[in-house]
């Protein structure tokens, strides 16, 4: 995918998404393929799609503990 792809695809800035995307090429877990004047991500890493879904897992999980304990009252 693309800068553009990526950022319109995640609703985030397109700065942003390219200065991850350098750190994630630094750190070697995406790879960059340049076409024409287009660069083009893809994972390299084949352990990172196992990490993003346990991560997910993970986050899912957590939101449903705290929607399911009662609202804190306000102090103050």
């Amino acid at each position: 995918m693309t800068v553009t792809e990526l950022s319109e695809a995640l609703g985030i800035a397109t700065p942003n998404v390219s200065q991850h995307l350098a750190r994630l090429s630094t750190g070697r877990l995406v790879g960059r393929e340049k076409q024409g004047r287009t660069v083009h991500y893809r994972t390299i890493d084949p352990s990172l799609p196992a990490l993003c879904e346990l991560m997910c897992t993970s986050l899912v999980e957590q939101a449903r503990r705290l929607s399911a304990q009662p609202p804190r009252a306000m102090t103050g």
